[in-house]
């Protein structure tokens, strides 16, 4: 109705209304403009490594994960990249960023490298370079594009869930905040296909959960609902 409202303080632990600042932002502006916000900053990181170790095998990148997670280390991303292609199976791609002290992040971007079992450790103008091109590059196709969410324990399930809907597809994409349990799935094939792939992940209440339609062409979305049930 126009009014301003106030949630929350201007200190980071005052938590007084945050859920109705989430709210507000969680509606992309459908219930309310933000016209003013406070966040926290950090430094920049004085130094920087990431690990980018490659797997073949689904079950072996998620235990990787799970050991990661398990740990006592500190990454500032941990990026899930999954491709599934026709004739050439499914590649995977682990990135974990160490942003710290010089000495704290090679000492614990080595302990990640034995807890993955091996992989590139890349620094300095290689490293910018990497996740420049990472999140440079873009999921939108012609295929459907949909974010969804899961409970992190849960990323070998998920996996087998998009490796099996991606087998039917011919082809598929995942980039996932392994740590989070979050991502994109890009969905390709037929339209009618996009649109029953939709409907088998909010089938899956068990495995993922928020399905919701990022991208896709006109066709699909007058047949799926953006969105899906509440």
């Amino acid at each position: 109705d126009g009014r301003l409202v106030k949630a929350g303080g201007n200190v980071v632990k005052n938590v007084a209304g945050y859920d109705l600042g989430k709210l507000v932002s969680g509606s992309f502006g459908s219930l309310a403009a933000i016209v003013s916000a406070t966040f926290k900053l950090l430094p920049v990181p004085v130094s920087s490594e990431t690990l980018s170790a490659a797997f073949q095998d689904r079950d072996a990148v998620a235990a990787a994960v799970a050991r990661l997670t398990d740990s006592q280390l500190d990454p500032t991303a941990m990026e899930l990249h999954a491709t599934h292609g026709p004739n050439r199976g499914a590649t995977y791609r682990l990135l974990v960023r160490f942003a710290t002290s010089p000495a704290a992040a090679a000492a614990q971007v080595e302990q990640a490298r034995a807890l993955t079992g091996g992989g590139e450790v890349i620094s300095a103008d290689a490293e910018t370079a990497l996740w420049r091109r990472y999140h440079g590059r873009t999921l939108v196709s012609a295929g459907t594009l949909v974010r969804m969410t899961w409970l992190p324990a849960a990323l070998p399930h998920v996996l087998a869930l998009v490796e099996e809907i991606a087998r039917s597809a011919g082809s598929a994409e995942l980039v996932a905040r392994a740590a989070v349990g979050m991502g994109l799935f890009r969905i390709d094939g037929g339209v009618d296909f996009q649109a029953s792939a939709v409907d088998r992940l909010r089938a899956r209440a068990d495995t993922v959960r928020h399905v919701t339609i990022q991208d896709a062409p006109p066709e699909v979305k007058a047949n799926v609902d953006p969105w899906g049930p509440p």
